[in-house]
């Protein structure tokens, strides 16, 4: 196959048929490189209310011996007591279990900076201006051992 005998189709909602098509030929070609498959693991906890009402979760997923942290959110009526770390923990604990050895999240400065750097993660990276007049944080955190990951020998 040419290049030109391809035709660019955009789109701005994306075809879920094509976004997975798409990612599992990154993987395949990843592989086929030498890559171990991902064995990619979802998770999910949240911290409901009796009547069932979502005041908290945690969602990201387990591949390769990473836990990676899509997102995690609490209730404005319960921050500062506990939730957001219990959530943390559980995750990390879940992770472990699973052989993840490291973990790696994203937060903004105008979010939980700090909640991060109190359990244990280091940044990596930050990125300004992201969004206009903040910054974009990329955290990691060695599992096997309390503390900030910042001594993290990553090789290379």
């Amino acid at each position: 196959m040419r290049d030109g005998d391809a035709v660019l189709v955009e789109s701005l909602e994306p075809d879920p048929a094509k976004v997975r098509y798409i990612n599992d030929r990154l993987f395949e070609d990843l592989e086929a490189k030498g890559v171990a498959p991902e064995n990619r693991s979802k998770l999910c906890f949240t911290l409901e209310r009796p009547d069932g009402e979502v005041v908290g979760g945690i969602v990201g997923d387990i591949r390769w011996n990473w836990l990676k942290i899509e997102s995690l959110w609490v209730h404005a009526a319960l921050q500062n007591q506990g939730a957001g770390g219990r959530l943390l923990a559980r995750a990390e604990q879940h992770a472990r279990a699973l052989g993840a050895r490291f973990a790696r999240t994203s937060t903004y400065s105008v979010q939980a900076l700090p909640f991060y750097l109190q359990h244990g993660y280091a940044v990596q990276a930050a990125v300004p201006e992201y969004p206009p007049g903040e910054k974009k944080y990329y955290l990691s955190k060695l599992l096997d051992v309390d503390g900030p990951a910042s001594d993290l020998s990553w090789g290379g």
